[in-house]
């Protein structure tokens, strides 16, 4: 059975969302229940555990022996003496989340304060599975506030949406800059030529950014960081903050502008620091 390997890099990403779920128990006022991809040993739930209530962990295993890393899990649990706060969800994440059960019948238990979709992957596919799983997954928290954090594998296996997303924050934009659009033009060409890995990065901050707002939740988009994995597997992590706007009865406007996202850059984990990641020149 193969599983997880751990490396100081995922450590050191756990050990900036420590910082941020400290924030959100501070927000809520209380603990957080967790929902997500923590893994067969759990070590997210080691690093977070003075953070976290109730555990919903979801384990799919291997399409040949699912069971023997969803058991393992559950005797990790129980040696860590968290078997009384863990609930196991079987099968693909998704797939749960779209059909609101796993494998077994059993309902998701929403809502939850803390998300965490760790994926072995990318977010952007043909099928959209897991795009549509986060429209569902941001809709079904309401009204709640929450944090979310998701990890993607940074290979592009839809080259054409990702430049028509571009296209899309390129015409919105428009509609209230129309004096800048030579400079949007010029940052799109210099970032797809440069730093394509911006391309995922803006891709999935305006997805979400407008999930969120539909839902009634201000957004907020932290930079990304890029880092390497287990075997040198190049990885993307995002961490995005919601808040509800408990009346509204249209799409809310976030703090954080569209512009301010196409400014902001992104992180690079290199030999245990975070480097600035700068967009080819800021837009005003």
């Amino acid at each position: 059975m193969k599983t997880f390997t751990n490396t100081d890099n995922k450590d050191f990403i756990r050990s900036v969302d420590y910082g941020f779920l400290k924030q959100e128990v501070e927000h809520q006022g209380k603990k957080l229940c967790y929902f997500g991809l923590p893994g067969e040993k759990l070590y997210d739930v080691i690093v977070w555990k003075e953070f976290l209530d109730e555990i919903v962990a979801v384990e799919r295993g291997s399409k040949s022996d699912p069971y023997s890393k969803q058991n393992l899990l559950v005797c990790k649990a129980l040696q860590l003496g968290f078997f009384s706060k863990i609930t196991l969800m079987r099968g693909e994440i998704n797939e749960i989340i779209l059909s609101d059960k796993d494998e077994i019948g059993k309902r998701v238990p929403y809502p939850f304060e803390l998300i965490n979709l760790d994926y072995g992957g990318a977010i952007l596919y043909p099928d959209r599975l897991r795009t549509d799983a986060l429209e569902v997954l941001v809709s079904r928290q309401r009204p709640i506030d929450f944090l979310l954090l998701i990890t993607s594998n940074i290979r592009e296996f839809d080259q054409n949406e990702l430049l028509n997303t571009q296209r899309r924050i390129h015409q919105e934009i428009l509609q209230y800059r129309v004096d800048i659009k030579g400079k949007i033009d010029s940052y799109f060409e210099l970032i797809n030529k440069r730093e394509p890995i911006f391309r995922q990065i803006l891709h999935l901050h305006f997805l979400v950014k407008y999930l969120g707002e539909i839902n009634k939740y201000k957004t907020t988009c932290f930079p990304a960081i890029y880092y390497q994995g287990s075997k040198k597997t190049e990885l993307i992590h995002y961490i995005f903050r919601f808040r509800y706007q408990k009346g509204d009865s249209t799409r809310v406007i976030s703090d954080q502008s569209l512009l301010d996202i196409l400014n902001q850059g992104f992180k690079k984990l290199i030999d245990g620091s975070l480097n600035d990641i700068k967009p080819p020149f800021k837009i005003s």
